[in-house]
C-alpha cells in the first residue's frame, strides 16, 4: 500500500482501501499513509486516503510530524487544510504566509479547524500576530479579528505588535493597527514608543504616526531622548535624515528639548562648520532657531550652546 501511495497508483490504493485496509495505517518507518502521500507530493493518493477517512492530523510515530509539516506544495496544503488539518507550528505558518500567493484563505481555513495555533509563540515571545504584520494587512486583520487579545501581547523585550510593524516597515499593517485605536504610547524594554522607532527608519513611517493627534510627538525614551533629538543625532552621523528632522520641526506640537539642542550642537561642531555651506543644513538650523526663539528663549541665549 505504501508503494501504491508513493507511485501514485490510485487503482491499487483503492483496491487496498476497498478491501478494508485502514487509511490511517503506517509505513514501516512509522509514517501515516497521508503524511507519506504529502511527502511524496502525491495529491491524488492524498485525496483518496482522505475520502476513505484518513486523519489529516495524525502524527508520525517518530517526531510527531503531521501531514502539513512534511509537504511544501500549495495544492497539498490546501487539500489537507480543507480536510480539517491544523497549523501546529510557526514554521508552517511562515511557509503558508511566505511561499503561497494570497494565503489569507488558507489561514482562514486553519482558524476554522481550530484556534490552537493562535496561542503559539516563538523563543522571543512573538505571537502569530507579531508574525502576521510582517506579511500583509489582510493577515493582520484576519488574525486580530480571530484573536483580539493578541493585540495586547508583548514579546520578552516588551515589543507590541505595532512596534514590530513600524520596525519592519509594514506600513499597511501599522496603519490598520492604528485605525483600530491601538495604543501608540506603549513602550518597549528600552522605553521606546512607536515614534522613537520610526524616526530611526524612514519618513513614511514617521508621517504615519505624526498624522495622529493622539501620538505623543515629544515623548521620552529610557535615555531621555525625544524623537526629534534621535532624528538629529542620526542625521549628524549619516547626513541622511534631513527629511525626518525637517518634518518634525514643521509639526506645531514639537517642543525643543535640551537633548535636541545638544544634538544640534553636535551637528554643527566647530570642526564641521563647513556643513553650513550645505543648503539643507542651513534650512534645518534656521528652522530650529526660529522654533526655539518663538517657543522658549531668545536667540542670544541659545547661541552659546550651539557654537
Amino acid at each position: 500500500m505504501a508503494w501504491a501511495v508513493k507511485q501514485g497508483r490510485l487503482d491499487i490504493l483503492q483496491m487496498y482501501l476497498k478491501a478494508g485496509v485502514d487509511p490511517n495505517s503506517y509505513t514501516l518507518y512509522g509514517v501515516p499513509m497521508l503524511s507519506h502521500a504529502a511527502y511524496e507530493g502525491q495529491i491524488g493518493s492524498a485525496r483518496i486516503l482522505l475520502r476513505y477517512g484518513a486523519d489529516p492530523c495524525l502524527p508520525t510515530l517518530c517526531g510527531g510530524q503531521a501531514p502539513l509539516i512534511v509537504t511544501e506544495e500549495h495544492n497539498m496544503v490546501e487539500l489537507v487544510l480543507r480536510a480539517g488539518a491544523k497549523i501546529i507550528s510557526l514554521k508552517l505558518f511562515k511557509f503558508i504566509c511566505c511561499d503561497i500567493v494570497n494565503p489569507e484563505h488558507l489561514v482562514q481555513l486553519a482558524i476554522m479547524n481550530g484556534t490552537e495555533f493562535l496561542a503559539l509563540k516563538d523563543t522571543w515571545g512573538e505571537t502569530v500576530l507579531h508574525k502576521a504584520v510582517r506579511y500583509s494587512e489582510g493577515l493582520t486583520a484576519l488574525i486580530s479579528k480571530a484573536a483580539p487579545e493578541l493585540l495586547h501581547d508583548r514579546t520578552f523585550d516588551g515589543r507590541a505588535v505595532l512596534h514590530v510593524a513600524v520596525d519592519r516597515g509594514c506600513v499597511a499593517a501599522a496603519r490598520y493597527l492604528i485605525a483600530l485605536n491601538e495604543n501608540t504610547d506603549v513602550v518597549n524594554m528600552n522605553g521606546e514608543k512607536a515614534l522613537h522607532i520610526a524616526v530611526k527608519r524612514d519618513l513614511k513611517r514617521v508621517q504615519l504616526l505624526t498624522g495622529r493627534q493622539e501620538v505623543d510627538i515629544n515623548g521620552l525614551n529610557a535615555s531621555n531622548e525625544t524623537p526629534l533629538s534621535i532624528a538629529i543625532s542620526y542625521h549628524t552621523i549619516s547626513r541622511c535624515y534631513f527629511d525626518i528632522v525637517d518634518h518634525l520641526l514643521r509639526d506645531p506640537r514639537i517642543y525643543i528639548d535640551p537633548m535636541s539642542v545638544l544634538a544640534m550642537k553636535h551637528l554643527f561642531r566647530p570642526t564641521d562648520l563647513w556643513l553650513l555651506l550645505l543648503f539643507e543644513n542651513v534650512i534645518l538650523l534656521i528652522r530650529f532657531l526660529w522654533l526655539y526663539t518663538n517657543c522658549q528663549e531668545s536667540l542670544f541665549a541659545l547661541l552659546p550652546y550651539l557654537f
